[in-house]
């Protein structure tokens, strides 16, 4: 069997924003995991030009949430509201990166949201975008259509719920691979304060799980890391999420190719019903 020596190497991380995406939790949270990578951050602020196709029509209507109140829709108001928000944007990201001590840069563009992400990510090593937005006065949240077009760069991405932690992460693995060793490299850069990974084996065998125990044992000594080692045969997501709440971690860090995030909305299913940061490793 081929030695998996891949490590997860970052040094340009990408907090994509848009009109409903771009609160200072997803900031902090990419300015973060910035600083922890010794990366450097740029923020992308989305005007989605189908928001200005919407407001050329005489019907057109936005609704405050916090008032539930309706007022007309035009492009101009559109427009000083698209850069009131990017400017409140660029200046918290700005104000967290200095005090991060963080090279940064940020900007604003216009178009298709899953187009402008696609040329975007061309330039960087990891994506930082809310798999799932808070409405005010509701309990619920609505999914958020940025997680599933930057998992489609073929990057990796970090989807994150509401109000993200990210202190003890937990490994997912579930075979002895190149991509498996990918996810512990990148579990160990993000949570090394305590020298302890947890690690949550997916093989349904025992002697597939006692492999990977062993060889991821051995795989975090090298690097001067213990393990703490979780298992589960199932794979369905109910299953999955139940393990995860059992062995605990606030940040997930998965491969792309682990069901159930191998499927269309699988990660953002993932964080909706873990309510915890998902970190697809690819």
């Amino acid at each position: 069997m081929t030695e998996p020596t891949e490590e997860f190497r970052v040094e340009r991380v990408l907090a994509v924003l848009d009109v409903g995406c771009c609160g200072i939790e997803t900031i902090a949270t990419a300015a973060e995991t910035a600083a922890r990578l010794g990366a450097e951050l740029t923020g992308l602020f989305i005007e989605d030009r189908n928001l200005f196709r919407l407001a050329a029509l005489p019907v057109a209507r936005q609704i405050n949430l916090y008032g539930a109140t309706a007022a007309a829709l035009d492009s101009s108001g559109l427009e000083a509201e698209l850069k009131a928000l990017a400017g409140r944007a660029e200046a918290s990201l700005a104000s967290i990166a200095g005090r991060l001590g963080l090279r940064w840069s940020f900007r604003t563009t216009r178009g298709d949201p899953a187009a402008e992400i696609l040329a975007a990510a061309a330039a960087a090593d990891l994506l930082v975008v809310s798999a799932a937005v808070a409405l005010p006065g509701v309990q619920s949240v609505m999914r958020s259509p940025l997680g599933a077009a930057a998992r489609r760069t073929q990057r990796p991405v970090l989807l994150l719920p509401p109000r993200p932690s990210m202190r003890r992460p937990l490994a997912i693995a579930r075979d002895v691979s190149a991509h498996t060793a990918r996810t512990l490299a990148a579990a160990a850069r993000l949570g090394t304060e305590s020298r302890e990974l947890d690690v949550l084996f997916t093989a349904a065998a025992n002697e597939l799980a006692r492999e990977l125990e062993a060889w991821a044992s051995d795989w975090l000594v090298q690097r001067g890391l213990r393990a703490r080692f979780h298992r589960i045969g199932a794979t369905g997501l109910a299953r999955l999420a139940e393990a995860i709440r059992l062995a605990g971690g606030d940040l997930l860090v998965v491969s792309a190719d682990t069901p159930p995030l191998d499927e269309d909305d699988g990660g953002e299913a993932f964080v909706a019903r873990t309510g915890r940061p998902v970190l697809v490793v690819r």
